[in-house]
């Protein structure tokens, strides 16, 4: 469970940052290549953006699922000793 959640949070991440470095490095450069129309331009980057801002919202979703999947499972295995699971500052010193 923890393996599957981990690759989904990090594709999710993947899906949230990667739209916007290609809004930022391809899209916006490219619509200054429309000169003589700035409402159009304005169409253009709205529509995409609107478009990124739905893939953005399921990452951010997707993000906080497999944030509260993963917090759980390691609080669980701290619990019950497991040796993955969070230890305590004491108990990382001692041998």
């Amino acid at each position: 469970m923890g393996t599957i959640s981990l690759a989904i949070h990090v594709t999710a991440a993947a899906l949230f940052v990667g739209p916007q470095i290609l809004m930022f490095f391809a899209v916006i450069p490219a619509t200054w290549l429309i000169e003589d129309n700035e409402k159009l331009r304005r169409q253009v980057t709205r529509v995409v953006a609107a478009r990124f801002g739905m893939l953005a919202m399921i990452a951010i979703v997707l993000l906080v699922v497999t944030a509260c999947t993963s917090t759980s499972c390691w609080c669980r295995r701290a619990s019950v000793g497991h040796p993955i699971g969070m230890r305590s500052a004491t108990s990382s010193t001692r041998r």
